[in-house]
């Protein structure tokens, strides 16, 4: 249970807070003080985990209730949610312990991401606390044991120079019992040498000054290993206070550096994880308004600007390619969720690879002609260095004229069965084409992109050396040479994997950059004068979805500007497996006439525009619709006719879609037929999709909305297919 102090003097404000977070955080608890009376007697209580002030208050201000709070809970989390504040009230309240600062919008979606950030960031300082807390006591603990057992111990008389170890103490140096010397020169031997001047002057100190030694110091053992030990000393005088003897013990402390070191690298990354997250924020802002952006503009002018036929198609244009654009966008999002929480599912089946990339080039075409780049793909049956036999070289652009991808007249770009993987098929072009349309955005126009589709011998590589220097670089190269120009062995070894390799001529990758290429959020360049738009989500879905097909993926570069090469290792199928296989290629779209002819469809949505587009798009194919903006005025409609139909959004205000078709199916008990119902939502996680049908919908389709894949589900689910 999570329990909120809200202090908002409006009631409106508090209702959109109470709501906002109750979505996001399944168990709350709020306490909503309305006057400093009432704030006195929560703050004596202390009844609550995270505190959120507005700023402007009718009997006191967001930073006077900033400093109560903290004078009383220091360690209590504090977040200013506020429309009337400003960048000064933020500055002072982030240097009064204010842990966030947020604007007040409609949706409040942005407090709930800084309500959860700041309650992770509260656990990791508990955590890190008491970590160091620990670390103290056992070092404490320790120390108190080996004093007490003598571990370790030593003895050094001064005056003869001999020193005595016990045989922990030659434990704790690397030598077997009874190998030690004894003498201090023979003491020192065995001390790390970059320690060993600083532990000499210390001794020395302590037996000019008469003090206690304590001095931590590295040892190198005769395997080369290194350990870290703190010695504990004592000077021992005679009558005339002339040092005679010094004693003491020597204690490993090898455990405790590395937990330092550990806390210390736990400390950084947490400091770049939350860089990389502030980053990542305004790097989505970003993306998701520049399209956003073209939208609005383009969409006023053509309501205030009367435009010609010309001119308003190309606005059509632009807005329907920057809305597919944002999609994506939120399609990245949603699918790295999905990865992180390991809730992908393939839905797999037997895939030609050389369908898929043939697929994906006719997506990337008007692209890369767009920007001049020569594209090319090639197909080998055998693998590099094998005679290199070349099935197919398809030119994707040309000087002189454009060659189709796939000419019917050229049936092994698209029959050839032995680059048959199993998979799924729409991530399988998910993960190409996000290697292509890398490789066409940061490749300059003239520039060259090529495809390569081999077969090759033995287990999928798993590592990939990166070469650093110059030296390793050139071995590397000239090792490729040599598997190019030499034959293989054994021809008859099995061949195992298909590889895809996409090089490119374009910006290359920097040495500092190529090993975090794959990261979620990583770009190698995040400012704001960046010329590449982007989440840096593409190649971490890429790798995460190439790994979920037992596959691997590599990334090669000789640095900025030498271009960059990536690579696509996937298992192929058996032989007998893929003499025959299924179709693999999704069929084309069938341009619908009428397919719904007829048909009564309740349409179900609280926004206006989205119920004004599924009336165009089903009366379109001749439904009869009825649009209702409620589940009350469904309801009250299903009491006058019976429709074919139902199509419902999910979250609606005061009752949703799941509350719809549960009162549905109740009063349909008993009764033979059930009314055919889908669920149409912008929630795109897997759980959503579950409670949908589990709450008794046939189908669940996410928004936005795509009219073909509507009008096929009624149509399917009325037993309506067209000849």
């Amino acid at each position: 249970m999570l329990r909120i102090l809200l202090i908002d003097d409006n009631p409106d404000d508090r209702i959109l807070v109470t709501r906002q977070l109750q979505q996001e955080f399944p168990q709350l608890e709020f306490t909503s003080p309305i006057d400093a009376k009432s704030l006195d007697k929560v703050l004596q209580v202390g009844n609550f985990d995270l505190a959120i002030v507005d700023y402007e208050l009718g009997w006191s201000d967001g930073l006077t209730l900033l400093n109560a709070i903290k004078a009383l809970y220091p360690d209590c989390p504090v977040i200013m949610c506020t429309d009337s504040g400003s960048e000064e009230v933020a500055v002072e309240g982030m240097k009064s312990g204010l842990s966030d600062y947020v604007l007040k919008r409609k949706p409040l979606h942005r407090l709930a991401i800084a309500v959860r950030d700041t309650l992770e960031k509260q656990k990791m300082r508990r955590e890190y606390a008491a970590a160091v807390e620990e670390l103290q006591l056992s070092e404490e603990r320790l120390r108190l044991a080996l004093f007490a057992a003598q571990m370790g111990s030593w003895d050094w008389n001064i005056l003869t120079g001999e020193v005595i170890w016990s045989e922990d103490c030659e434990r704790l140096f690397g030598l077997a019992p009874g190998s030690f010397q004894g003498t201090y020169e023979a003491f020192l031997a065995c001390v790390h040498p970059e320690d060993r001047e600083v532990v000499d002057k210390g001794i020395s100190n302590a037996l000019e000054t008469r003090t206690n030694f304590n001095q931590e110091f590295r040892v190198v053992w005769s395997d080369g290993s290194v350990h870290w030990l703190v010695g504990r000393g004592q000077v021992l005088s005679d009558e005339k206070g002339k040092a005679r003897r010094m004693i003491g013990v020597d204690v490993d402390i090898s455990d405790r550096k590395q937990r330092e070191v550990e806390l210390r690298q736990y400390a950084e990354e947490l400091e770049v994880a939350n860089r990389l997250k502030d980053e990542f924020l305004a790097i989505v802002s970003h993306e998701l308004r520049t399209p956003l952006n073209a939208i609005l503009g383009w969409t006023q002018l053509l309501r205030s600007r009367n435009f010609d036929e010309a001119t308003k198609k190309r606005s059509l244009e632009v807005i329907e390619r920057n809305a597919l654009q944002q999609n994506q966008l939120i399609e990245d999002i949603l699918d790295t969720s999905r990865l992180m929480r390991g809730q992908m599912q393939l839905q797999t089946s037997p895939v030609n690879l050389v369908r898929v990339i043939e697929n994906t080039l006719n997506t990337v075409r008007l692209s890369a002609e767009a920007k001049s780049i020569n594209f090319r793909f090639l197909i080998l049956d055998s693998p590099l260095g094998s005679g290199d036999r070349r099935v197919g070289d398809f030119p994707v652009k040309s000087q002189e004229s454009p060659i189709p991808i796939n000419p019917e007249s050229d049936p092994p770009l698209v029959e050839n069965p032995q680059f048959m993987v199993m998979g799924d098929l729409n991530r399988l072009q998910q993960i190409v084409w996000n290697l292509f349309s890398n490789a066409i955005k940061f490749t300059p126009p003239g520039g060259r992109v090529e495809v390569l589709l081999s077969l090759e011998h033995g287990e999928i590589e798993r590592q990939k050396v990166i070469p650093s220097t110059e030296v390793q670089k050139e071995e590397a190269k000239s090792q490729k040479q040599e598997l190019l120009s030499s034959p293989i062995p054994n021809p008859q070894f099995p061949i195992s994997y298909a590889r895809i390799t996409v090089s490119d001529t374009g910006e290359g990758i920097s040495a500092g950059f190529l090993p975090y290429v794959f990261d979620r959020f990583r770009q190698a360049d995040s400012t704001t004068t960046r010329s590449r738009n982007g989440l840096g989500l593409g190649l971490a879905i890429a790798r995460q979805l190439v790994e979920l097909h037992g596959g691997t993926i590599f990334a090669e570069s000789q640095g900025e500007g030498q271009g960059a090469t990536f690579i696509v290792n996937l298992p192929i199928m058996e032989a007998r497996k893929a003499s025959k296989p299924e179709i693999d290629n999704p069929k084309p779209k069938i341009q619908n006439s009428k397919l719904l002819d007829g048909l009564q469809v309740l349409s179900v949505d609280d926004d206006p525009d989205t119920l004004d587009l599924l009336v165009m798009i089903l009366a379109g194919e001749g439904a009869k619709v009825t649009a209702v903006s409620s589940v009350d005025e469904a309801l009250q409609a299903l009491q006058e006719f019976q429709p074919d139909v139902l199509v419902s959004d999910i979250g609606m205000p005061k009752a949703d879609g799941y509350a719809l078709i549960r009162q549905i199916r109740l009063k349909e008990k008993g009764q033979g037929e059930r009314l055919k119902a889908i669920a149409l939502t912008a929630y795109g996680k897997r759980e959503d999709k579950i409670q949908a049908l589990s709450a008794g919908f046939h189908m669940y389709l996410p928004k936005p909305i795509d009219p073909d894949m509507l009008v096929n589900a009624i149509a399917s689910l009325v037993g309506r297919a067209r000849d």
